[in-house]
């Protein structure tokens, strides 16, 4: 039996915007709870007066998702998430004239959560946000929902496709034939054939993906978004094991330099096929105490 864990410290975290206009990551901790989103724009002609929607929904919803933490930090964490949603959902409407129609193509994000709850550590996710931890047995783990990947694998293959017939296009070129692709994507979005993420809809109980582990005071985990993953994804510069320990010693701006200098040295994104050249990265790294 290890050691008692009695809340989190945080050790370090990083929020970089990347191409965009502003960083649609966001990240927040409690004592006994951290969270990463990585918002996605709505694709609705309408538009909030933020600087993008996703700027505005990670950063709305982080904040009634720190209230309901901290007023009932015992309650199941689908109940806190759904609350916070409602609220975000009550401020998103106050300003659209859109009506609940309109909300799939509402902004939306990928979420992880690490949270200390009834005496376990529980780890959720919603889309491509990971959890990355050391188990019992010294294995670098990874915890994320894995219900996007199929649909992120059609948008590389038809990044490919529109690559292939018009070689001579520009990056910008060919992410604008993307955009029709990309709404059929999100019209997917938390349906029974499509994938799981947050948006301004409730949660069911069977979309929340949730894993409680055993860890002991002392113990560290990261928390990502798929920007500060792209070390490993995209441009294989160490595995997932090679990261986790360089987040736990290095400054986490190091590990983001490497990131930023594979993305300048691809600009046109033909070697490491891609949306965006360079992504909003976030990282949180905390300690069990």
């Amino acid at each position: 039996m290890g050691n008692t864990v009695s809340g989190f410290d945080l050790s370090a975290g990083c929020s970089l915007a990347g191409d965009g206009v502003v960083n649609e990551d966001f990240f927040g901790w409690t004592e006994k709870a951290a969270w990463v989103l990585d918002g996605a724009t709505g694709v609705s002609d309408e538009k909030l007066p933020y600087p993008s929607d996703a700027y505005w929904f990670v950063r709305t919803f982080s904040r009634f998702l720190d209230f309901e933490l901290l007023t009932t930090p015992e309650a199941p964490t689908l109940d806190v998430m759904n609350r916070a949603i409602a609220s975000t959902r009550g401020k998103y409407l106050e300003g659209s004239a859109n009506s609940d129609r309109g909300l799939a193509l509402a902004p939306s994000a990928a979420l992880v959560i690490v949270r200390m709850l009834r005496g376990a550590i529980e780890i959720a996710s919603l889309g491509d946000c990971k959890a990355l931890f050391t188990d019992e047995t010294g294995d670098t783990r990874i915890f994320y929902d894995d219900s996007l990947e199929p649909f992120e694998n059609r948008t590389q293959i038809a990044l490919r496709e529109i690559r292939k017939y018009n070689p001579d296009l520009s990056h910008a070129e060919l992410v604008s034939k993307l955009t029709p692709f990309m709404k059929e994507n999100r019209q997917k979005m938390n349906q029974p054939d499509g994938y799981r993420i947050l948006s301004l809809t409730e949660i069911n109980a069977d979309d929340l993906n949730i894993q409680r582990t055993s860890l002991n005071a002392g113990d560290s985990l990261a928390l990502m978004s798929d920007g500060f993953l792209r070390y490993t994804e995209t441009f294989a510069l160490g595995n997932y094991a090679n990261l986790f320990e360089r987040v736990q010693k290095d400054p986490l701006l190091y590990v983001s330099d490497d990131i930023r200098v594979a993305e300048n040295a691809d600009p046109e994104c033909r070697k490491h096929i891609r949306v965006k050249k360079s992504d909003d990265a976030t990282c949180v790294v905390v300690k069990l105490k």
